[in-house]
């Protein structure tokens, strides 16, 4: 796992903190894209964990991209743009399957998000 340098800090990318993550996007010293690929590939050494039902690789890269544009143009949308986040099974969040940890439930996207998780997606946390 890739250890990232804040000022002397090495900190490791799986722990650290949505500010350090923000500032070393602002530094330039790491990337939206290089965090949520980072965090993507290690999901797996954790499956016995049994943490995610669900993951969308493809919409996470592509939301890390265009966090990356904009911080690259100056313009991050908030201090959660570009931070890889995970939502708890339990919260309906639109696009994305909430069986409420059972497999007795629908897997269907009943309603539109619940106020937590449309907060952090228009915050533009991955």
């Amino acid at each position: 796992m890739r250890d990232i340098d804040f000022k002397a800090t090495t900190v490791n990318l799986l722990s650290a903190t949505a500010l350090e993550l923000a500032q070393a996007y602002r530094a330039r010293t790491l990337s939206p894209v290089e965090a949520t690929k980072a965090i993507l590939e290690a999901i797996p050494d954790f499956e016995s964990l049994n943490a995610f039902c669900h993951l969308n690789p493809e919409l996470a890269l592509s939301a890390a991209r265009a966090s990356e544009q904009r911080y690259n143009a100056g313009t991050p949308l908030s201090g959660l743009d570009g931070v890889p986040i995970g939502i708890k099974d339990l919260i309906v969040t639109k696009g994305m399957p909430t069986r409420r940890g059972s497999l007795t439930t629908s897997a269907d996207d009943p309603c539109d998000a619940c106020c937590g998780s449309r907060v952090a997606r228009m915050a533009n946390a991955i």
